[in-house]
């Protein structure tokens, strides 16, 4: 029972690590960091194969942890929180956007290493079941209650153990649907600043178009009031033309 692998990230950039064995953890450290990061907890723990993984998150940084199933949260918190607190103390995160992933490997991961040996000494004793139940035949009276109480201690892990796992796929479960939900509320408002601009034009044509009406009855009005007008001084030119012929042929015809 120990800690594997940890190391110190912002975002999904990682900017120190270290491994006490061989493993996919870069891979495995990524998946992780972006369920992490899009959950907004501060503290969580992710349940993969036989590994448990454990992310503290202080800030724009988080500290992730990989420790086998039987390696206690608990201690796997304290061993984040003192690389934090170490890593917070110093002048690294003043400088973390001015380096690439993995920038502070040669100033932080033998940091890293020596949390990691160090509470891995201090830990490597502890064991879940008593230390002195052996296999062998029942002798005493005494030998046998206490192997009965191994096998509820036994019992009771993995009770404890499927627990957590399912919390662990529900957390992932809840993570990945506060996503989708991220999702969709970007794509509305992506939408909504498509159709505002759609909106504002439509009611400049709108407002447009009641001028032009405005304007358009008043300059039928007009040419309606022209238009009488000149049937008007059409008429009076008409009968005035008429009262002169007449006159002229009355005069003709007295004279004649």
């Amino acid at each position: 029972m120990s800690l594997l692998y940890s190391c110190v990230a912002c975002g999904p950039k990682v900017l120190a690590d270290h491994a006490e064995v061989g493993g996919n953890f870069e891979v495995v450290t990524q998946q992780i960091l972006d369920k992490a990061v899009a959950s907004f907890k501060q503290r969580q723990t992710f349940a993969i194969d036989q590994y448990h993984v454990h992310v503290l998150i202080r800030g724009q940084f988080t500290f992730l942890a990989v420790s086998d199933t039987r390696f206690s949260s608990e201690k796997s918190y304290e061993f984040l929180s003192k690389v934090g607190s170490i890593f917070l103390s110093g002048d690294l995160p003043k400088r973390h956007k001015e380096v690439n992933a993995y920038g502070f490997r040669r100033e932080f991961s033998p940091v890293i290493c020596s949390c990691l040996s160090e509470h891995n000494k201090v830990h490597k004793s502890e064991d879940p079941l008593p230390s002195r139940l052996k296999p062998g035949p029942l002798n005493t009276t005494e030998e046998a209650r206490n192997m009965e109480e191994a096998r509820e201690t036994i019992s009771d892990f993995h009770v404890y153990e499927n627990g957590e796992r399912r919390l662990s796929q529900l957390q992932e479960m809840v993570a990945e649907t506060s996503r989708t939900v991220k999702r969709n509320l970007i794509k509305m408002i992506s939408r909504e600043a498509l159709i505002r601009p759609m909106l504002k034009t439509s009611e400049k044509l709108l407002e447009n178009s009641d001028k032009f009406k405005v304007v358009g009855n008043k300059y039928l009005a007009e040419k309606k009031k022209q238009l009488r007008k000149l049937r008007i001084a059409t008429g009076v030119f008409v009968v005035s033309v008429v009262i002169i012929v007449v006159i002229i042929l009355y005069i003709f015809v007295k004279d004649t």
